[in-house]
């Protein structure tokens, strides 16, 4: 599967030519394919040189996620391992080649059986799709192939259909709360009311065959069922997974390949964030020389209290009493003894 989010997810200490290797790498892709496939895709959607900065892209170091040619970078590295299915969160957003990348989707869906979902805020750029579907307040209204709909309500481009449908869809919305106390002819008849409303004048409203079959609420049942079978299938995958004999390479060690290729990510991330790497390596000796200098020292000049009731310390025997040779040993030891009564 090849994803392209809407904000960027590409590793800016990357050259384009190592971002589309790093992920090779990820997916065990031989080195001439990779090379191939950098070669084309630069080509096909106008990218600098494989050995151009992400982060000098557009000449200079922003973060804006819709940067064009970082977009298009991103963009390449969800075609780049020719997925079945593509998800593409408004793939031609700041992007140039828009014609290009859309005869390349064409491309790979009819010749390659590759699924494409595209997801964009240009309505007329989903002209160019299989089927479109329309979307408002969170919700499907229309799901059709696009020349189908146009043909359906008369109208010159998707654009004005997607009006019509949200007007229609706006006042059915609004009609929902007073349904039940409206009779049930008086509702069917708002969708007539709402074609005369939308073409005054002389203009005839155009047949709107299907109107209702389009925007209809959602059957209630049928979505029970599907959920409820969404969520057994998921726990008979659950068991089967507990049970197998295999569980452990899904949730056990990680592939050496896949370490490999984290390696690399940090390797090229780390040399070359200078500042990051002589932190790294200063960081550690620098509280090391400041523990060996304000930790572990031997006290000096330390004053203590002393009460000694073996007599007086000051004479000159040999033979003195154990507390006075303790003192002694104390003041050698750079212990101040403070004589207490």
């Amino acid at each position: 599967m090849g994803y392209m989010p809407k904000h960027l997810s590409v590793t800016i200490e990357f050259t384009i030519y190592e971002a589309m290797y790093y992920l090779g790498l990820l997916l065990g892709l031989e080195r001439d394919y990779i090379h191939q496939r950098v070669s084309f895709l630069t080509q096909l959607l106008g990218l600098p040189g494989p050995n151009s900065y992400i982060h000098h892209l557009s000449g200079q170091q922003i973060t804006c996620s819709s940067c064009g040619q970082r977009r298009r970078v991103s963009f390449a590295l969800a075609l780049f391992q020719e997925p079945n299915l593509l998800i593409l969160d408004d793939p031609t957003a700041m992007v140039d080649p828009i014609l290009s990348i859309w005869l390349h989707l064409h491309n790979i869906a009819n010749n390659e059986n590759t699924t494409v979902f595209v997801t964009t805020h240009n309505i007329q750029e989903a002209q160019n799709a299989h089927k479109v579907g329309l979307m408002r307040d969170g919700k499907i209204i229309a799901q059709e192939k696009p020349f189908s709909l146009i043909e359906r309500f008369a109208s010159p481009n998707l654009e004005s259909v997607f009006y019509t449908l949200a007007v229609v869809d706006g006042e059915r919305s609004s009609s929902d709360d007073r349904r039940s106390s409206v009779a049930p002819d008086l509702y069917e008849a708002s969708f007539e009311t709402i074609k005369q409303s939308l073409f005054r004048g002389n203009q005839q409203p155009p047949a709107l065959p299907g109107l209702k079959d389009i925007i209809s609420k959602p059957d209630l049942t049928k979505v029970d069922q599907t959920l409820r079978r969404w969520k057994y299938s998921r726990r008979n995958l659950r068991d089967l997974m507990r049970t197998s004999r295999l569980w452990w390479r899904d949730v056990g060690f990680p592939s050496i390949r896949h370490m490999g290729a984290l390696f690399y990510k940090d390797f090229i991330r780390l040399f070359r964030n200078t500042g990051s790497l002589l932190l790294v390596l200063t960081l550690p000796c620098l509280l090391i020389a400041l523990s060996c200098v304000t930790l572990g020292n031997t006290p000096q000049d330390v004053s203590v209290a002393v009460v000694n009731l073996e007599g007086p310390c000051n004479t000159t025997t040999s033979s003195q009493p154990m507390g006075c040779l303790y003192i002694r040993a104390l003041r050698s030891a750079g212990i101040g003894p403070v004589w207490r009564p």
